[in-house]
């Protein structure tokens, strides 16, 4: 059999001879940060997405507010501040 195939980790076992790969010593600030960055992604997303069902209106603006805070919740968290939802009508008629 060919001297290729007799290791399975063969590329793993090249790559690591040929790069020389250094342990970082910033490894758990860069896990901290990666976290937090997570947390507040996520936290965006829920907020953009509670905004999203709060503003619901008939038709297709409730697809593409929903759409929209899914995608780029962000985005959405701002238009919102600039753009508020247009108040219910309490006395509104049958």
């Amino acid at each position: 059999m060919n001297k290729f195939f007799e290791n399975s980790n063969l590329t793993v076992d090249i790559l690591n001879k040929v790069e020389r790969f250094k342990k970082s010593d910033n490894t758990n600030i860069l896990q901290v940060v990666s976290v937090l960055i997570c947390i507040i992604g996520l936290t965006l997303w829920i907020y953009a997405l509670y905004k999203a069902f709060h503003c619901i209106s008939n038709g297709v603006g409730q697809f593409c507010d929903i759409l929209a805070a899914c995608c780029v919740p962000h985005l959405y968290i701002l238009y919102r501040s600039a753009r508020p939802c247009k108040p219910k009508n309490v006395n509104q008629t049958i």
